[in-house]
């Protein structure tokens, strides 16, 4: 590019200065006839006449002539690419933002199925809290597949968001998919809308750093919270501990400073749930009660949170824990342990005229048939109650519930072991003592089962 425009500007200096200022030049001095007295003897030097010739009275052709030489210098220039920009000009370009495509919100762009950032904020409460309010404004626009035969995504409407439900089911098995259902919280076991979408530039513009790999919130306050947490772990899991201790014993500071703590850590959900279990487990390990097998489960519940909460602190990477076969472990918890967490989430199994427990039999019925919930029981193969406690926990099958009703009446006075299934023509192949996974159950509870809250109206009391 340097080339032709060095020749334009030379050309245009001759033809349009020097010439005019040689002519000026002569016109003023008046040596005209000197100039033209030299110009002629010059002549007779061998090649300077023509040339000054040339460049005193050009052709007139010349500047027709000159116009293709310049054009094929200009194409070659072209052809050799631009050079380094200037560095104040790279800079100013950097600190523009790129443009964007003025469809570029209007995309599906976020498969949630498939995206766990994306998934996330449907499973914590800081992003429901915003999530759904926005979905349901028409502020932020989701899609789903309506119909069979994968078509299109279509906008969900935004007054549905008040009565459905996301429902994300990872894939169980090989060859199967990550999938997202749309389903109407009165009707759980249906759905409208599936394969849900959102657009990645409107959740950013919600949440900024979305995508973004958050801060580490481990400091050296957290880590010396993980060693509170180790003292306390210890000493609750002696065989010689037991509550009520005296007032001031170094124990109920250390699980006092753990329950007060405003540290930013406790701010991630996951996080501030395991300080509630582990502090929760170090209430009932201190007073044990119920039989052997149950007060080594408390403390090996105790334990996993313990270790968790200790690991999450510190900031070093826990591994899930796997079985043998490498799958990963099942936290199986009573029906006992059902309620409480069903009551922290605002149930009430203790009103004279609340009918939760039942809406809660419902929800479980419910939930077992469509394999939403596992349910594990022992089959009642026996009738001496020994022998009965000592029959494996089964995973009780969905076709089960289809004949079977849920009882849990005595799990409200803490015995979970006649918790059952049962049917109106009392069929002997029930089950006794109900279980449920701790994770799959916490998720179910905030999903399905909450629509079931409030169901029951006071004429159905005596319904199965």
């Amino acid at each position: 590019m340097a080339l032709w425009r060095w020749l334009v500007f030379g050309c245009g200096a001759v033809f349009g200065i020097i010439v005019p200022a040689w002519n000026a030049f002569k016109w003023l001095i008046g040596w005209g006839e000197h100039i033209e007295f030299i110009a002629h003897r010059v002549h007779d030097i061998h090649y300077v006449g023509p040339m000054l010739e040339a460049l005193l009275n050009p052709p007139p052709w010349l500047p027709l002539a000159s116009v293709p030489v310049g054009l094929f210098l200009i194409w070659l220039a072209l052809r050799r690419g631009k050079g380094p920009l200037d560095p104040a000009v790279t800079q100013f370009a950097g600190a523009m933002p790129p443009a964007q495509n003025e469809f570029s919100n209007d995309i599906p762009d976020v498969r949630i199925a498939d995206d766990t950032v994306a998934s996330g904020l449907f499973e914590t409460s800081n992003g429901r809290d915003k999530l759904i309010p926005l979905l349901e404004a028409g502020k932020l626009i989701a899609w789903g597949r309506l119909g069979n035969g994968n078509p299109a995504p279509t906008k969900i409407p935004a007054d549905q968001w008040a009565t459905h439900y996301l429902d994300n089911r990872p894939a169980d098995s090989p060859g199967r998919i990550n999938q997202t259902y749309f389903r109407p919280r009165s009707r759980p076991y249906e759905s409208t809308y599936y394969d849900v979408h959102l657009n990645r530039g409107q959740l950013k513009r919600v949440w900024p750093g979305l995508w973004e790999s958050p801060p580490s919130l481990v400091d050296a306050e957290s880590i010396r919270l993980a060693g509170v947490v180790g003292a306390v772990m210890e000493a609750t899991l002696s065989w010689s501990f037991k509550l009520p201790l005296p007032a001031g014993d170094i124990w109920i500071r250390r699980y006092n400073e753990l329950k007060v703590s405003a540290h930013p850590i406790w701010t991630d959900d996951r996080v501030r749930q395991l300080r509630i279990e582990f502090l929760h487990y170090c209430g009932i390990v201190g007073q044990p009660l119920g039989d052997a097998r149950e007060v080594i489960d408390n403390r090996k519940k105790l334990y996993g949170f313990g270790r968790q909460l200790i690991s999450i602190l510190k900031g070093e990477q826990l591994a899930e824990d796997k079985g043998d076969n490498g799958a990963t472990s099942i936290d199986r918890i009573p029906c006992t342990e059902l309620l409480k967490m069903a009551t922290d989430r605002g149930w009430d199994f203790l009103g004279h005229d609340s009918l939760h427990l039942m809406d809660l039999q419902d929800a479980i019925r419910q939930g077992g048939s469509d394999n939403h919930l596992t349910v594990w029981g022992r089959l009642k193969r026996w009738s001496n109650e020994s022998l009965l406690r000592n029959e494996i926990l089964e995973k009780i099958p969905a076709e089960h519930w289809r004949a079977f009703y849920v009882h849990l009446w005595p799990a409200c006075d803490g015995d979970n072991f006649y918790t059952k299934s049962w049917t109106p023509s009392d069929t002997p192949q029930n089950y006794l003592d109900l279980h449920v996974d701790r994770r799959e159950a916490a998720a179910w509870l905030d999903r399905e089962a909450a629509s079931f809250r409030g169901k029951r109206k006071p004429d159905q009391r005596g319904m199965p």
